[in-house]
């Protein structure tokens, strides 16, 4: 699906959500819920090639470590964003809230050798007189 494709199907489908709502429909989360989860599915199979072209690239390059914590962590983000809104989407206001917490302790999980190597160097530089 294109982006035009995309934008047309989620403006339909928040119509047909308003419709739902007004009516007192009680399945309007769970549809609201499917439907994103089908635009992100429609969405990441666009995006498979780039991000494995990309991947590829970076993988070659003298900071392919660095690139992997990159796109790990991006993907991080990802995951747990889309998994926060559709929990929103289902009125798990709280659970959202703790995916993404979860998601910030995963991020600080995958840095923190990064981070341990970067403080060993500035005290290092430090201790050097630079």
């Amino acid at each position: 699906m294109t982006l035009w494709q995309l934008t047309g199907a989620a403006i339909l489908l928040a119509v047909i959500i308003a419709a739902m709502r007004d009516s007192g429909c009680r399945t309007t989360p769970y549809i609201l819920a499917a439907g994103g989860t089908l635009f992100l599915v429609a969405m990441l199979s666009r995006l498979a090639t780039p991000l494995g072209t990309l991947a590829s690239l970076l993988g070659e390059s003298p900071l392919s470590s660095y690139a992997s914590v990159l796109l790990r962590g991006l993907g991080i983000v990802w995951v747990t964003k889309i998994g926060g809104e559709i929990c929103r989407d289902l009125g798990a206001e709280s659970v959202a809230g703790r995916l993404e917490l979860c998601g910030r302790a995963e991020l600080l999980l995958l840095t923190l050798p990064y981070v341990t190597e970067l403080v060993k160097l500035a005290v290092r530089l430090v201790e050097e007189g630079l």
